[in-house]
C-alpha cells in the first residue's frame, strides 16, 4: 500500500568459534545496537547445559534452540525474543536447523534455515540431501544463511590452488535445484582470510540464500558482510505491503 512504512525484521548470525564470557557481551551488544529479534551463533564450543545457563543469565526473556544432541562441539545456536517473532523449530540436523518464523506485527510468515556445514566434500553431502528435503515440498519464502565452509564457484576465491569442479558441484546443484539465490549484500565479499602472509587466501563462506518464493513475494532483505574474525553478519528483512 503506498505511503505505509516497511516492516522490517533485523537477523544476524555470528561464527564466534568459542563462545566465552567476554562474548557474551559482544553478543548482547550486537542485540541490543543492532535491534536484533533473531541470532544464529555458530561454532560455540559448548554443552547444552552450559549454554542455558547463559541464556538465562544473559538473555532471560530470549528463547533458545540447538543441535548439540545432533552433533559434537556447539555447532548451531539460535536465540530469539518471542515478544517480536514467534519461531518453530521444524527440523534439528547436524549441519542444518530448519525454522518457521512468523512476524508478529505483520503475520507475515516464513522459513529460516542457520546452517554450519562439515569442511569435506563428502561430509557436506548429507547437508546438501537436508536442504534438498526440506525446499522441495516448500512453498513459502525461505531463507538459508550461515557459514557453508565452501565456495561454489571458482570467483569467490582468491589466491591459493584453484577449486575443482568436484569440489563446486554440490553446493552449486543444489542451488539450482532449489532455485536459491545470493541476497543482495553490502560490506566484505570474501569472509575468510587464512591469516597467512606467506600463503594468503580468500573465500566467500559465508552468505544469504533466498528462495523463488521469496522474490516472488516481493520480499526485500539485504545483508552486511563483515570479516567473521572481525564482527558477525547481520540482516535487515523487510516486508513491504
Amino acid at each position: 500500500m503506498a505511503g505505509v512504512p516497511p516492516i522490517t525484521m533485523r537477523i544476524g548470525f555470528w561464527n564466534v568459534r568459542g563462545f566465552n564470557r567476554p562474548l557474551n557481551n559482544g553478543v548482547a551488544h550486537l542485540i541490543k545496537n543492532n535491534r536484533l529479534c533473531l541470532l544464529g551463533i555458530l561454532e560455540t564450543k559448548l554443552t547444552t547445559s552450559a549454554i542455558a545457563r547463559i541464556i538465562n543469565r544473559t538473555f532471560p526473556e530470549w528463547c533458545q534452540a540447538n543441535n548439540f544432541d545432533a552433533i559434537a562441539g556447539g555447532r548451531i545456536l539460535i536465540i530469539w525474543n518471542p515478544a517480536i517473532i514467534d519461531l518453530y523449530p521444524k527440523d534439528i540436523s547436524p549441519q542444518v536447523i530448519h525454522c518457521r518464523v512468523t512476524n508478529k506485527s505483520s503475520q507475515l510468515s516464513f522459513y529460516i534455515s542457520f546452517t554450519y556445514d562439515l569442511y569435506s566434500v563428502v561430509n557436506r553431502r548429507s547437508m546438501w540431501e537436508k536442504l534438498l528435503e526440506l525446499g522441495r515440498p516448500l512453498n513459502m519464502p525461505w531463507i538459508v544463511l550461515g557459514d557453508f565452509n565452501c565456495i561454489k564457484s571458482p570467483a569467490e576465491k582468491q589466491l591459493g590452488v584453484t577449486p575443482t569442479w568436484y569440489e563446486l558441484k554440490d553446493f552449486a546443484n543444489c542451488c539450482l535445484a532449489l532455485g536459491l539465490q545470493d541476497a543482495q549484500t553490502t560490506g566484505c565479499y570474501y569472509t575468510w582470510y587464512s591469516n597467512s602472509d606467506s600463503n594468503p587466501v580468500w573465500c566467500k563462506l559465508d552468505r544469504v540464500l533466498l528462495n523463488n518464493d521469496w522474490l516472488e513475494a516481493g520480499l526485500h532483505c539485504t545483508a552486511h558482510f563483515n570479516r567473521r574474525d572481525a564482527s558477525p553478519t547481520t540482516l535487515r528483512v523487510s516486508f513491504l505491503f
